[in-house]
């Protein structure tokens, strides 16, 4: 009587370690590297310079090492992004201005009309005053959306770097 005891307390306890190990964890995991090096691509560090090949080292997310000279530490994830180009810049996600609806005439339209989702900014890509402002405050691209009406129609990002309309449509 007492070994079947013994036997029925020693496999309880055994199923109990067993379930605490083997319980699946549930949810999202995240594990990203802490420190990773982006190689073979172009990169643009200033606002005027031409690209050049170089690595960029980020340990915890922060910026260690750039340049051409650069290794990859031993510790590093290496993620090869050839044929891409890196700029060092933010990107304004929302830019409201005026797009001219004189494009619009001669189309069919909506009986609303606040309702022109035909309108275009990349057919008709707008000045932007603020461009020199935006440039010395580290800005490299725009998302420009038609600023009036319900469904406004359809936005353009656009590069800041002062070159013509035809150049400036990313």
């Amino acid at each position: 009587m007492q070994r079947i005891f013994f036997v029925v307390c020693l496999l309880a306890s055994v199923t109990a370690v067993a379930d605490k190990t083997s319980t699946p964890q549930e949810g999202l995991r995240s594990n990203p590297p802490s420190v990773f090096a982006i190689t073979g691509a172009m990169v643009l560090t200033e606002p005027d310079s031409t690209p050049t090949a170089a690595t960029i080292v980020v340990r915890h997310g922060r910026i260690e090492a750039i340049g051409v000279n650069v290794s990859v530490p031993a510790d590093a994830k290496e993620i090869d992004l050839t044929g891409k180009t890196i700029y060092a810049g933010f990107i304004d996600a929302f830019s409201e201005q005026t797009v001219s609806t004189d494009r619009l005439n001669g189309s069919a339209r909506y009986w609303n009309g606040q309702v022109t989702p035909q309108l275009s900014v990349a057919d008709q890509v707008p000045e932007n005053p603020n461009t020199a402002a935006l440039r010395e405050q580290g800005f490299v691209a725009q998302l420009v959306v038609p600023e009036d009406g319900v469904i406004q129609g359809r936005s353009a990002l656009l590069s800041l770097s002062g070159a013509g309309a035809n150049t400036s449509i990313l």
